[in-house]
């Protein structure tokens, strides 16, 4: 017997119906050739018997035998959720699926449950772009297409304004971690962001300039590049373009930590690396010949 059980949780249980179906078809075309709407119906009908049996079963041999309960009004019963074409189960309580029927009602979306590949603290330039190539992954595009929408999303993400790449994070506990204009020793780089920006603000003369960040604020947080005042990380509202004679915004290092990671986060259970590893070979040797 084959296990058709792709993933099991306390109260979900999905199940590879087009294997089994192709696993018991002597005429493998027939399916393959079968229109979706076709499909969809053959689909349901087979996940209805699977509800009835589970349902007979879970009564009859828990709740009767296991627990002696004959109370036939109380049933713990399973329902149909959803029907997807697709679906990518990273570890438990971390998946997406490609929904196509939704408790009966014909969709066409992502369902994303618990992963946190597309957060709030990714920059709406970043979310808009993870969740396109999600979709191209999912939705089982040629890796080659991938491939080359993660190299054009790069190219445009490295000529967006500072707020548009920066991360979204709250600042908390700054009198915590900042001692005297200081961050102290394991400090987050969020809330070093901010002793860096009051740092320059001073430096540049621009503290009645801008707005300071105070304790709870949801800020703009970004890497810079090796500078003269040896900071790694600044938090702002608003960009001062005053630092950009000093400053330089590490493009690389936030695509490849809010936008490039997360992808990997994706490609990696597929066994698919190959696809962000070729991206940067290919752009290796563009840089060569150019």
């Amino acid at each position: 017997m084959n296990d058709y059980v792709s993933y099991i949780d306390t109260d979900s249980c999905y199940i590879l119906v087009e294997d089994f179906i192709l696993n018991n078809l002597k005429k493998k075309n027939k399916w393959l050739n079968m229109s979706e709407k076709k499909k969809l119906s053959y689909v349901k009908r087979i996940a209805d018997n699977i509800i009835v049996d589970i349902n007979n079963r879970t009564f009859n041999e828990v709740q009767m035998k296991d627990y002696n309960s004959s109370v036939d009004d109380f049933k713990i019963e399973f329902g149909r959720e959803i029907i997807a074409k697709t679906a990518l189960f990273v570890k438990k309580k971390k998946y997406a699926c490609w929904v196509i029927d939704d408790d009966g009602s014909p969709v066409d979306k992502l369902k994303i449950m618990g992963l946190e590949v597309i957060r709030s603290d990714s920059s709406e330039a970043v979310r808009i772009r993870l969740r396109k190539v999600m979709e191209m992954i999912m939705k089982n595009f040629p890796d080659d297409e991938i491939r080359k929408t993660v190299t054009t999303y790069k190219n445009e993400l490295k000529n967006v304004l500072p707020e548009e790449i920066a991360a979204n994070i709250g600042v908390n506990h700054i009198k915590k971690y900042i001692i005297d204009g200081k961050p102290k020793k394991g400090t987050p780089w969020h809330v070093k962001g901010v002793a860096n920006y009051r740092m320059l603000l001073k430096t540049y003369k621009l503290e009645n300039a801008y707005e300071d960040i105070s304790e709870g604020m949801k800020a703009k947080v970004i890497y810079v590049k090796k500078n003269k005042f040896g900071i790694e990380s600044i938090t702002f509202n608003r960009w001062v373009k005053e630092f950009n004679k000093d400053i330089q915004i590490d493009y690389d290092l936030m695509i490849d930590k809010f936008f490039l990671k997360k992808i990997g986060f994706l490609l990696n259970p597929m066994n698919k690396m190959f696809i962000l590893n070729d991206n940067e070979k290919e752009e290796v040797l563009d840089a060569f010949f150019k």
